[in-house]
């Protein structure tokens, strides 16, 4: 859908705006970016810019060339300047916002999605999911929740819609996080992240043993997830196992779990093992 909804804002922004530019020209640089010949398609916009510097597909276009290759920072001064031609177009304001996203610049993200919305962006999973995803990232969770639900009401079977709409229930409801998790294993029953999610939630619900019996099949599907050791480690805290809960700690550690997610995630266990 994603994709499809871009295609027919990129027609929409050359029919407005392609009317005094050869289109022989146009289509030849489309092609070229359609082929993933970035360089060359920029070069060819560029020249029909040098004819009219006022043709925003072009501008936009180029923007789409520098984040095909992840130059986002390239990529956001193009669509700029397509937005100061055409401030009110909705699929650049879209455009900027996922831009941001990507960029982990989230605050950034959400006001420009929302602006999207405002001029009338055509409601959809993928814009209430990032809006909502941002919110997530900020721990902004009544936020996140409102925008997920959006997404989640369009879409129930959504994965990521699931998985995110479970964080945002995990340490205030964790009940409500293990049955969108649920859902989420019953669509994908060999998603080792979702599965260690799900043992995680039922962990937080006191449900031990369920707890532990998606912790090790979820490391059998994935044996370096540092998470999944983290969590069994918190299992055999919690059974008063110090032996076993330390040993995956440092089995978590080695795995590079401090350096990908942050030594406040996993404090509790390592002051149980300090102790």
């Amino acid at each position: 859908m994603k994709k499809n909804l871009i295609i027919i804002g990129i027609l929409f922004l050359w029919l407005q705006s392609f009317s005094q530019v050869d289109w022989d020209l146009f289509d030849k640089a489309y092609k070229l970016q359609n082929n993933g010949d970035y360089s060359n398609a920029i070069r060819e916009y560029q020249n029909i810019l040098k004819t009219d510097s006022m043709v925003a597909g072009c501008w936009y276009n180029i923007g789409e060339c520098y984040s095909a290759q992840e130059q986002f920072d390239n990529a956001l001064k193009n669509y700029y300047k397509a937005l100061r031609i055409r401030p009110n177009d909705s699929i650049i304001h879209y455009t900027i916002g996922l831009t941001y996203s990507k960029m982990h610049e989230w605050k950034a993200s959400i006001s420009f999605l929302k602006n999207a919305i405002d001029l009338n962006y055509i409601p959809n999973v993928e814009i209430y999911f990032q809006i909502g995803s941002n919110y997530l990232f900020i721990n902004k969770l009544d936020s996140a929740k409102k925008y997920l639900i959006k997404a989640y009401n369009i879409d129930s079977n959504n994965l990521l819609v699931l998985t995110n709409l479970a964080y945002c229930y995990l340490n205030d409801l964790p009940n409500k996080s293990c049955e969108y998790f649920n859902k989420a294993y019953q669509i994908d029953s060999l998603n080792y992240q979702t599965i260690n999610n799900l043992g995680y939630s039922y962990y937080l619900c006191d449900s031990l043993n369920k707890s532990i019996f998606f912790f090790e099949k979820s490391k059998l599907l994935n044996p370096d997830n540092s998470y999944v050791y983290r969590n069994i480690g918190l299992y055999y805290m919690k059974k008063n196992n110090k032996t076993k809960a330390c040993e995956n700690l440092e089995l978590a550690i080695k795995k590079n779990f401090i350096k990908q997610w942050g030594e406040k995630a996993i404090i509790e266990l390592i002051n149980y093992c300090n102790d």
